[in-house]
């Protein structure tokens, strides 16, 4: 038997210049989840997506993904995870408002009550 949940998240900005943030979430084979957030300044986070996921015995698991186009500044270009991170969240995780980071430096990091999990940022362009 699952539970069904959900939280919310937002997305820092931790680079240099303004960008555009898109973060896809996808529990499980439901739909995914995306966001974009556009204009954000340096360590600025906008409204949060909502996100739906179980938990309980034999349930999905949660990816995620980013993408960041950072259009003004020293670290102007496009930066992605090049694979989906799974990152699960737990019952500890329902009902909060989560915050993720984004920066060249540290890349994408998944900051949940739970756990926290890291993935690399690709330069893209």
């Amino acid at each position: 038997m699952s539970d069904k949940r959900s939280t919310q998240v937002a997305v820092t900005n931790h680079f240099g210049g303004r960008a555009n943030i898109t973060l896809h979430h996808r529990f499980g084979d439901e739909p995914p989840e995306v966001k974009t957030w556009e204009g954000l300044t340096g360590g600025q986070s906008g409204e949060p997506l909502t996100v739906h996921y179980e938990t309980g015995l034999f349930t999905g698991f949660d990816r995620w993904s980013v993408r960041v186009e950072v259009v003004e500044g020293p670290q102007k270009g496009v930066y992605e995870t090049a694979d989906a991170k799974r990152c699960y969240l737990t019952e500890d995780d329902q009902g909060t408002v989560l915050t993720f980071d984004v920066s060249a430096e540290a890349g994408f990091k998944i900051n949940l009550i739970s756990s926290s999990c890291q993935a690399d940022l690709v330069k893209s362009a």
